[in-house]
């Protein structure tokens, strides 16, 4: 992301009181700075909530976040295991209409 895209990003969070920070990996699963400190926080919170150790939280959110892009990746090469077939409407409509008489 060019800097010029982040700052009018952020200026339009902070114009609703939030903030923008994008969550950037690669394709092999190298995570960018600002992603590990939002997993860092986010298993932090986590946690507490769940009265886990930090560690195994941390591992788990990373594991998980890793296997997301080993999947969307993997989509992305191969597909979907289902053919797509194209719908046949007779008359264009978006919904098929079969009345059996």
């Amino acid at each position: 992301m060019h800097c010029s895209q982040f700052v009018g990003f952020n200026t339009a969070a902070e114009d609703l009181r939030a903030s923008f920070t994008p969550l950037v990996c690669s394709c092999d699963g190298a995570l960018h700075t600002e992603f590990s400190n939002f997993l860092e926080r986010l298993s932090l919170v986590l946690s507490e909530k769940w009265k886990k150790p930090f560690g195994h939280v941390l591992n788990w959110t990373k594991i998980r976040t890793q296997i997301a892009v080993i999947r969307a990746v993997s989509l992305r090469l191969r597909g979907t295991r289902e053919k797509m077939r194209p719908y046949s409407f007779d008359d264009g409509a978006g919904i098929a209409y079969n009345v059996e008489e």
